[in-house]
């Protein structure tokens, strides 16, 4: 008997939803390419908004080096950007 394709309980130890897992508009998502692609860019961000979040409460707590307030980032990318 052949296994169906299925969302996984735990996703980087994260556990995930029932209703998310088993619903009809992610699978559907999931079977045609645009819809990969995304729900591929929706992790992408979701994972950069978690790791700047963690970034910055490293910089909160005095690690050396780090750039805070709102020009942290052109600050990183130098004077070739601008604003």
């Amino acid at each position: 008997m052949a296994t169906k394709n299925r969302i996984p309980n735990y996703i980087a130890g994260v556990k995930v939803p029932k209703p998310l897992r088993k619903s009809k508009m992610l699978r559907a998502m999931r079977d045609n390419s645009a819809g990969r692609d995304v729900l591929a860019h929706a992790l992408t961000a979701g994972a950069g908004a978690a790791m700047a979040l963690l970034i910055g409460q490293r910089c909160g707590r005095g690690a050396a080096g780090c750039v805070l307030g709102r020009d942290a980032g052109r600050a990183r990318l130098g004077p070739a950007v601008q604003t």
